[in-house]
Formats: structure tokens, sequence, C-alpha cells
């Protein structure tokens, strides 16, 4: 249970370490203040009763911690910085997603950057995808002047660091939408009609 003299907390993230325990990722408040956010974390070996770790996991202002991997020396995290959170000249500004690194989920390195200004970013989650060796993220982008946001996917890569290669990248895949010059056609089948974008209608159909 977290202690009643935080004075807030929340965005809580599970996950189940390479022994089987449980640890919960928490975003703790512990004074008042703009930026001032911290990481805790929380191991229970059954699931219902949580000890809470010494220290902090990450403090300066990061919320919404997303665990991409949890293995024996190979952690991975994804998050955002904290809304009150502002430039070097003191100007607040949109949140941003970060990317860290750790051996064993405790001791993690200075986040990384990975998105720019140009809007806002934050609430990030995400999956392995075995096949293109990358974790797929979803993540709300919008600005909260506005309160009008929109889920957004990337693409989140892991450089090999051994030959000179960041943290992580992300890309933004493109998306593909029907051309404008799409034709539509009509095929039949007895009594059945069918829209068809193209030029061929489905086999056992005739065009109309």
């Amino acid at each position: 249970r977290v202690s009643k003299d935080i004075r807030a907390w929340g965005v809580p993230d599970a996950v189940v370490l390479p022994n089987g325990d449980i640890r919960i990722y928490i975003v703790e408040s512990p004074v008042d203040g703009r930026c001032t956010e911290k990481v805790a974390s929380y191991t229970s070996a059954d699931g219902i009763s949580f000890t809470r770790d010494a220290g902090w996991r990450l403090e300066g202002g990061y919320v919404d911690t997303e665990m991409l991997r949890a293995k024996d020396g190979e952690w991975l995290m994804i998050m955002a910085d904290g809304p009150g959170c502002a430039t070097a000249s003191g100007a607040l500004k949109v949140q941003q997603l970060f990317v860290s690194t750790s051996t064993d989920g405790l001791i993690w390195a200075t986040p990384q950057l990975l998105t720019s200004t140009d809007n806002g970013r934050l609430d990030p989650t995400g999956y392995f995808v075995e096949s293109q060796n990358a974790f797929r993220i979803y993540y709300a982008s919008g600005r909260s002047a506005e309160n009008n946001y929109t889920i957004k996917r990337a693409t989140l890569r892991i450089k090999d660091t051994a030959k000179g290669g960041g943290v992580g990248i992300t890309t933004t895949p493109k998306v593909t939408t029907p051309s404008s010059k799409s034709k539509t056609i009509t095929c039949v089948k007895g009594k059945i009609t069918r829209k068809v974008i193209g030029t061929k209608c489905p086999a056992g159909f005739k065009k109309k």
C-alpha cells in the first residue's frame, strides 16, 4: 500500500520478473511543484503483498512508465515526461517520450529522448514483434490545452550498441490509404451484389 503521506501516485505498471515475482512500477509525487514526479517500485512474491524497493527507479518528472522487456541483464522501459516539465529556458512544453535501459530493473540509465516537441506524446504502451525484431508502440498524441488526443502507432528498434548504435529510435510507419483514383466496380453472383475496389471481380462473380 502506498503511504498516505505521498501527495499523489498513479499510472501503475506491473511486470513479471525473471524469477517469477511481481513488480509494480508507480509514479509518485512526494513534494509539490512542477516536474517533481518520481518512479518507485514495489515487489511481491504472491501478487498480493508488496514491499517497496529501496530508493527511486527514476527521478526528474518521468511518468507513464511501460516495461517493454524484463529479462536477466536486459530491461527496457519507455515513458513520458510529466505535463508540468519545462524547457531549459523555463517555458512549459508538450510531453515527450523517452526510453531507458537497465540490467536489473532497479538501477536505470538516464532516459534518452525519442520524440520532438511538434506535438505532445504520452501514455505509451507496446509489445515485441519477433518477426520484425522491433517493438510496436502505441501512444496518445495531442496537446493538453486542446484536450483532444488521438492514438498513434510507432516502431521502436534497438540498435547494436557494440557497433556504435544508440539505445533506440522510433519511426512512424506510413499509413497507406486507397488512392483517390481507385475505381469501384459492382460485381454480381446470382442475387448477391458486391462493391469491389479495383478492376476485377472475385472468383465466381461477374462485373455488372
